[in-house]
């Protein structure tokens, strides 16, 4: 096996790891949480919004594979990408503007950033799939990620 798969495998594992801990943890309910949502006339929409992605990022786990301070991980960070120049596996280089934000959440595989696998995003959020595509959630992910400068 080479160098490289065998760090695609060990990152599967400890993602499926952190996230089977997360999920089946002692006195956790295996129920559905439902995903939060911004009551009308709260202040600020884009703070709001802001506000509501942070609680989701940790909610549906995010955070076990991104960090929000710059630090690689087994995930790209979060910190500074939004309006930046991305490099993709396919060698192409795109902006991560808010497109391609909504597009890496709704379809993680369809846009791999270089250095990292596929099929790693999409398993973790293998169980947030229908909840992550449902009402405000994307859009509050992703003004999360643009308040990360």
């Amino acid at each position: 096996m080479s160098r490289n798969a065998l760090i695609v495998v060990v990152v599967i594992l400890v993602a499926a790891l952190a996230f089977a801990y997360g999920t089946f943890k002692p006195g956790s309910s295996s129920s559905s949480t439902p995903t939060p949502t911004l009551s009308a006339g709260t202040g600020a929409p884009g703070a709001d919004l802001a506000t509501l992605g942070a609680t989701l990022y940790t909610q549906y786990r995010c955070n076990v594979c991104h960090t929000i301070n710059g630090q690689r991980a087994a995930g790209p960070t979060m910190k500074g990408l939004a309006g930046s120049t991305v490099k993709l596996d396919t060698g192409q280089t795109v902006v991560a503007d808010t497109d391609y934000l909504k597009r890496s959440i709704s379809d993680p595989d369809s846009q791999i950033v270089a250095g990292y696998g596929p099929d790693v995003m999409s398993a973790a959020l293998s169980d947030f799939t229908n909840q992550i595509n449902s009402g405000n959630t994307i859009d509050a992910l992703v003004a999360y990620i643009e308040s990360l400068k």
